[in-house]
């Protein structure tokens, strides 16, 4: 299945090519690798989510630790940029 997002809206393609909206439960949140990116400070993944009813925008960046190891740093921010 593949994805458009609409207006900051997640809409699901199935193969028959019918639409299906994803609804973002509470507390979760979906994440796709950033494919519009083109500076190296802009996120590797972007997304969206809920917290406690909040619609929020996620952003992660894949880094490396002092020790060698590889993680991701996320940010969350209020989708409406209304502090938390």
């Amino acid at each position: 299945m593949t994805y458009i997002s609409i207006g900051g809206q997640i809409i699901f393609l199935t193969k028959s090519g019918a639409t299906m909206p994803y609804e973002i439960k509470d507390d979760t949140f979906t994440i796709f690798d950033n494919d519009n990116k083109t500076k190296e400070t802009q996120p590797d993944y972007t997304g969206q989510g809920k917290i406690a009813g909040r619609e929020v925008k996620v952003a992660g960046w894949k880094k490396v630790g002092q020790s060698g190891k590889s993680y991701v740093s996320f940010k969350v921010e209020d989708k409406n940029n209304i502090p938390f």
